[in-house]
């Protein structure tokens, strides 16, 4: 039998595909580029814009710059303010001469001074004097102030916290310590008094004790406060009364050459102490506290 001979089937091979391994190999290599890039920018590769980048992304570092940022502000609006400051102190000398004071007519309006003025401030008073001290945020003077206080118990009643710390009378507190400048507010509790000369006569005593315990103080005698239109219709307690009692006080004090403070005129409107500033109709409330304040830091006396 005849041996068949083998047949051989020869297949093609397909031909390689060069443009999309060449595309492969340009992918590989853009991505290994790129990760290079990164790794030197994280690493602050020499630029500063870089490393600026790289320091604000980096987690650990956020707060760290947070906090130096503000610090930054924080100096910035102290400088700011410091310069404010010395600007308003500036301000404030140039303004201080103001107008000439005399003792036969109030103390006019001068340019304003700071709070440090009342620094060697005393002052004299009843609880209208205490509402002042609580509410003018003035807490670097010193006040000899009691509710009731008047021109007869500032030498009976031991009613004053004294420089020593001791209870005293105004007159005994008053040997304690120099002061710079004394303001007295008295009278509204005396305005039942029938006999009016005992009352200019104590209160012209008074201001004689101020003078002689501190001879180099300013000292300011202000005018009785009015009262509003509630309380206006008092027998007693009236505005024609606290009227009459500051044209006496008015003529005791330039008796006596020292100066006289309407402060009357801060909050009145039409003879009345204006409606919305007390609610009792006598004592003055934290907002015109502060108007009363600003008042005494406008009408100032300069030696």
């Amino acid at each position: 039998m005849a041996q068949k001979k083998k047949v051989y089937v020869y297949k093609s091979k397909k031909p390689k595909n060069h443009a999309k391994v060449f595309v492969i190999f340009m992918i590989v290599i853009a991505v290994v580029l790129a990760g290079v890039a990164t790794v030197i920018a994280l690493n602050g590769g020499g630029a500063s814009g870089g490393s600026t980048a790289a320091s604000t992304l980096r987690p650990d570092t956020i707060m760290d710059s947070w906090q130096s940022q503000q610090s930054s502000l924080s100096s910035q609006s102290q400088s700011n303010s410091s310069q404010s400051q010395i600007s308003e102190s500036t301000d404030s000398s140039k303004e201080q001469p103001g107008a000439a004071s005399t003792h036969d007519k109030p103390v006019p309006e001068s340019g304003a001074v700071d709070r440090s003025y009342f620094s060697d401030a005393l002052f004299i008073g009843n609880s209208r004097s205490e509402g002042f001290k609580l509410y003018s945020e003035l807490d670097n003077a010193t006040y000899f102030v009691y509710k009731g206080l008047s021109v007869e118990t500032v030498n009976t009643k031991e009613v004053i916290t004294a420089p020593d710390g001791t209870q005293q009378t105004v007159m005994n507190a008053l040997k304690q310590k120099q002061f710079g400048k004394v303001y007295i507010m008295l009278g509204i509790n005396e305005l039942g008094w029938t006999n009016t000369n005992a009352f200019i006569q104590k209160y012209g005593a008074l201001v004689d004790a101020v003078k002689k315990y501190n001879p180099n103080a300013i000292v300011y005698v202000q005018s009785i406060l009015p009262v509003s239109d509630k309380k206006n219709g008092d027998p007693i307690y009236n505005n024609e009364n606290i009227n009459k009692f500051n044209s006496l006080i008015q003529d005791m004090v330039n008796q006596k050459q020292v100066y006289y403070v309407n402060s009357a005129e801060s909050v009145m409107k039409d003879g009345l102490l204006i409606h919305e500033a007390s609610s009792d109709g006598v004592h003055l409330n934290k907002k015109y506290c502060m108007v009363w304040r600003d008042y005494l830091m406008t009408h100032t006396v300069r030696k």
